[in-house]
């Protein structure tokens, strides 16, 4: 038995299993395709099979006008010849991505704090439910944590162990985090700093230049694309930053007040998984900013674990403090990240700051918990099954009473009307397709999500969604989820530019959804 204890692969495996088990569990009937996915699949199907190269990823919520370089819809690429445009391909990657993202977290807390503590760390990292929802659903935010993983690893090697090849996965992973999400782009003065200590020491050297090289190459097409359209992305960038009023002063104020407010709140939401209904809503809107949600709202039993978790939270800071006093340089460098990783709040405009702008700050906070869980070992060894236990205690917390938060509109949703629709649509005919959804705050009825299954299963040639696209179709299939009594009176840019005049068939999917096939006269 104490061989079993002690052994350090039987317990990771036993961590792994329990991750792959909360990632993959009813992969696909829990599936949720949300609006951003349909656009961004769309994006990539046409990539692949109309071989539209694309410059540009993923728009930036933060950024009107604003895009991601392109790097995340060519990773997507293998999902989706891998499971034939099913979206059951990219959710696959992303659970696989995540599932290695915590294996890499493990060594990493081991390298850093030894076995006990990375095991601990990886148990808590396993049972949370914002990272197992991050696992179980494709976005490109949800990549984040292993390319910012490697990037406080190689920063460490580079930096502490005097390892200087390690310069170049600084490079390339920071790259490709800051490619995937733009918030990562807090932590671009750890690599100017460190591409500085490399020029400062070898100058000109091979590995500076290949650095270099590599990092500028996620940008390069994106850069093209500033100048091939007049520079408006930079000019929105510009915009985005320039004083707007005489409050101006009045607004820093207020973010750095907003900042010092989630340096507590953010730990206590990620550790205790509170906000699971308002902070992981896969629909587009609505979905609750991190400024809304207040703690004066709980109800008894997640007070209770509001206040273990705050223990918690003290805890972590005692042990970062207390080797912040004696300058560890470990210590130092993670209290640095977290604090990078919390500056993303100072990014964000008011009111929109959500949970999932912050995925590169929570492997940090659980990399915290391991250096507290080896703090104290070094304080109290003999103590070791206590804290392995409240760190179970502490992993399975957030889970209760409710679990997952789950929402659910899979492809089999989608899929039968889009099947409808594709027969009965003529070859001669020029379609266009209205989607009412049932969303309360969703405006758009250019229906992408059946949009993407008339595309990639069913073989229908590529529609614009804009207002040509639509004025130029002579059909018109108006999907309706919500049982309008008069189809034709539901307003919208898409059906003011197609103009419908009447309605020559109409039917019903299995799936509950009513189907009205509208002509123009």
């Amino acid at each position: 038995m104490r061989k079993i204890i002690q052994n350090e692969r039987f317990w990771l495996r036993i961590v792994i299993l329990t991750a792959g088990f909360l990632y993959f569990y009813k992969f696909g009937q829990w599936q949720y395709l949300n609006y951003d996915q349909a656009r961004d699949y769309l994006i990539i199907k046409r990539l692949i099979v109309n071989h539209k190269l694309t410059l540009i990823g993923p728009s930036l919520g933060i950024l009107d006008g604003g895009y991601q370089p392109p790097l995340y819809y060519y990773l997507l690429v293998p999902s989706f010849l891998i499971s034939g445009f099913h979206i059951w391909g990219p959710d696959a990657l992303t659970a696989m991505i995540s599932l290695t993202s915590l294996v890499v977290f493990y060594f990493i807390a081991r390298d850093f704090f030894g076995k006990i503590p990375a095991l601990a760390g990886s148990l808590i990292y396993a049972f949370n439910p914002y990272m197992i929802q991050a696992a179980r659903h494709a976005r490109n935010p949800h990549w984040l944590p292993i390319f910012v993983l490697l990037f406080i690893f190689s920063f460490k090697k580079y930096l502490l162990d005097k390892k200087r090849k390690f310069i170049l996965i600084a490079s390339l992973s920071l790259a490709a985090a800051i490619s995937l999400h733009v918030t990562a782009v807090v932590f671009l003065p750890f690599w100017i700093y460190l591409i500085y200590r490399e020029w400062r020491q070898f100058k000109i050297s091979r590995r500076l230049i290949v650095s270099l090289a590599c990092f500028s190459f996620f940008f390069a097409p994106l850069i093209l694309f500033v100048f091939r359209h007049d520079f408006l992305m930079a000019k929105a960038a510009l915009n985005f930053f320039a004083p707007k009023d005489s409050s101006s002063i009045w607004q820093i104020f207020w973010r750095i007040n907003r900042l010092a407010v989630f340096f507590f709140k953010i730990p206590l939401i990620f550790f205790d998984g509170l906000f699971q209904k308002e902070l992981l809503s896969l629909r587009s809107l609505p979905l609750a900013s991190l400024d809304k949600v207040s703690f004066f709202d709980l109800k008894n039993f997640e007070f209770i674990k509001l206040v273990l978790s705050a223990g918690l939270l003290g805890l972590l800071m005692v042990a970062l403090f207390d080797n912040l006093r004696k300058r560890n340089n470990l210590y130092c460098l993670l209290g640095a990240f977290i604090f990078a990783g919390f500056a993303v709040s100072l990014m964000c405009p008011s009111g929109g700051s959500f949970l999932y702008y912050f995925y590169n700050l929570f492997p940090f906070l659980l990399l915290l918990f391991s250096a507290a869980i080896a703090w104290l070992l070094k304080k109290n060894q003999t103590k070791l099954r206590l804290w392995l236990c409240l760190s179970f205690f502490w992993a399975i917390m957030p889970l209760f009473p409710n679990g997952l938060k789950i929402e659910i509109r899979p492809e089999s949703y989608f899929a039968p009307v889009s099947e409808l629709i594709a027969k009965d649509a003529g070859q001669n005919e020029k379609i266009a397709v209205v989607a009412n959804v049932n969303e309360s705050a969703r405006w758009e009825k250019n229906a992408l999500e059946y949009r993407y299954f008339l595309e990639a299963i069913y073989k229908m040639p590529p529609t614009a969604w804009d207002a040509a696209g639509y004025q130029q179709a002579n059909v018109l299939y108006l999907i309706d989820e919500k049982g309008e009594t008069e189809p034709l009176k539901i307003g919208g840019m898409e059906m003011e530019a197609f103009g419908p005049k009447k309605i020559v068939k109409t039917w019903e999917a299995k799936t509950g959804q009513k189907i009205y096939k509208l002509l123009k006269n």
